[in-house]
């Protein structure tokens, strides 16, 4: 048997209490739930409001709030300090007149000793979420408050004035309840409420109207047997307290949670689903799963709230006219990470090996950089900001020299190397000696660009220095040099000694000769 109130003897609001009110105990009870969810009382005092926080052990309170004209206030308050908002911002602004939101998330705080585990990808080893709190997860309070000529006005007993109001609607002996023990149709509209008049002025297209200064519709799940699911479902229109807020509200009733609410004011389309499943976020015509449109920087703000331990941490993945990029909204709003419009295809291309390819989608290397215009501009880049001054360190051109400012240095510490053995000096003169040497030019330059030397072909069949015969390595070009000179060194303190013994024959010949 359903029972409901009486608010008239005509049929209509007896089927209006059946089928949207059910039993008065359970609206009572979850009622109740939602209000025991408060973690802190707020005290008002001209411009300023103060949250006492009812809980000893916790960590971080972020205090959100919203208001007219646009503005908004965020702020994070440290574990035992008491979270509050204030009429003027920091340059002695005032904010507008009109009613404000608020949001109290209250962040569990981690232990000071914490030991690894299995974490994340990405974290470090040594880190890991160890939480010390009466609670595990974000408890979260709302509600709302106004601001009237520059001062703050908020209900002070919202609870006392909910609990006499539903002793006014308790069913008394003076009330009786009208019983339905069979189905019910409506041929009609029906009008359900404190405030529906018979008969009700326009129906017009509704079907069912609630019409009364406290809308709740309880979905009382009265299930008893083991195992089957019995949670309560209420859905709540606008705020009973004087100066609350406007809204569309899907509560859990028996958790004692708010899941999902619409303010009123909010545009059309803020969130269209459409035949396809696909979302749109301020437009009726979703292009992809997620379609988000915005007269300015559209933005998805990624937001670590501290909740499990970690450090909190916000990210904003936005993208306007003049760029797509990722703001790290908790240090200095940096952007670390920025694309132009219009920028070519690959331009940068991560494999599934993990290499890299600039202007390239087939890297060959774990960093290919390819160019395939004919630009004169260089390749690769490497240079320092110093006193406005730009100065290039490397510069690799596209035609594919390349520049370094100061020196560059090849490894040939002993400790690096193996299978280290004398070489014969002689023969490394002498094959140098036969080494052909040419003049020419690379093909890729201008015939003015003038090079000498040998070809590597030569060079590697006379030495077999290098890992090929395409390429002179400096190390390998120097080592011959050093022989060869060394040989010549010899060549010549030998020569030398000999003009030395020949000098001093020469002399005594001379002197022989004089002597005669």
């Amino acid at each position: 048997m359903i029972k409901y109130r009486k608010h008239s003897l005509t049929f209509i609001l007896v089927f209006c209490v059946t089928i949207f009110i059910g039993t008065v105990d359970s609206t009572t009870g979850a009622e109740e739930g939602l209000n025991q969810s408060a973690i802190a009382t707020a005290a008002v005092e001209g411009g300023r409001i103060e949250w006492h926080i009812e809980l000893n052990t916790f960590g971080t309170l972020n205090l959100s709030v919203q208001g007219p004209e646009g503005f908004k206030f965020y702020r994070e308050f440290q574990p035992g300090s008491t979270p509050y908002f204030q009429m003027l911002d920091g340059n002695g602004n005032r904010f507008p007149d009109g009613l404000c939101t608020y949001e109290l998330r209250l962040n569990p705080s981690p232990l000071r000793d914490e030991s690894p585990e299995n974490l994340p990808n990405g974290r470090p080893e040594n880190k890991s979420p160890v939480l010390a709190n009466d609670f595990e997860q974000v408890l979260t309070q709302s509600g709302s408050f106004e601001i009237k000529g520059g001062r703050i006005f908020m209900e002070e007993t919202t609870m006392e004035m909910e609990k006499s109001l539903r002793e006014e609607l308790q069913p008394g002996p003076s009330k009786p309840d009208y019983c339905i023990n069979d189905d019910a149709v409506i041929d009609g509209s029906l009008c359900v409420g404190n405030d529906c008049t018979c008969p009700y002025p326009s129906f017009g297209f509704d079907t069912i109207v609630l019409a009364e200064n406290n809308l709740r519709i309880l979905f009382d799940d009265t299930s008893s047997i083991s195992n089957y699911s019995r949670n309560d479902w209420r859905i709540t229109i606008n705020s009973s307290i004087d100066g609350g807020a406007s809204f569309f509200s899907i509560d859990d009733a028996t958790g004692g949670t708010s899941i999902f609410k619409l303010e009123a004011g909010a545009p059309s389309n803020s969130l269209y689903v459409d035949s396809h499943g696909d979302v749109g976020i301020n437009t009726s015509t979703p292009y992809y799963e997620l379609h988000i449109v915005d007269g300015d920087t559209p933005t998805v703000r990624l937001e670590q709230d501290g909740s499990y331990g970690w450090t909190p941490q916000k990210w904003d993945l936005s993208s306007n006219e003049t760029n797509f990029f990722i703001r790290d909204a908790t240090h200095g709003s940096k952007l670390p990470f920025r694309i132009e419009p219009d920028a070519p295809t690959n331009a940068i291309f991560v494999k599934s090996t993990g290499m890299v390819g600039i202007g390239t989608g087939a890297p060959l290397a774990k960093l290919h950089v390819q160019s395939t215009t004919g630009a004169t501009d260089p390749m690769l880049l490497v240079e320092r900001l110093v006193s406005g001054t730009q100065k290039a360190f490397l510069t690799v051109k596209d035609n594919g020299d390349v520049e370094l400012l100061k020196t560059s240095g090849q490894g040939s510490d002993r400790n690096q190397k193996k299978n280290i053995k004398p070489i014969d000096t002689a023969l490394i003169l002498e094959s140098v000696a036969k080494l052909p040497l040419f003049k020419w030019n690379y093909k890729s330059d201008d015939d003015s660009i003038v090079h000498m030397g040998p070809m590597a072909q030569d060079f590697y069949s006379s030495f077999g220095l290098g890992s090929d015969d395409k390429h002179i390595t400096p190390i390998d070009s120097s080592g011959v040099a050093f022989a060869a000179v060394q040989e010549l060194y010899k060549l010549v303190a030998k020569q030398n000694e000999m003009i030395r013994e020949l000098q001093k024959r020469n002399a005594r010949l001379e002197s022989r000769l004089k002597d005669e």
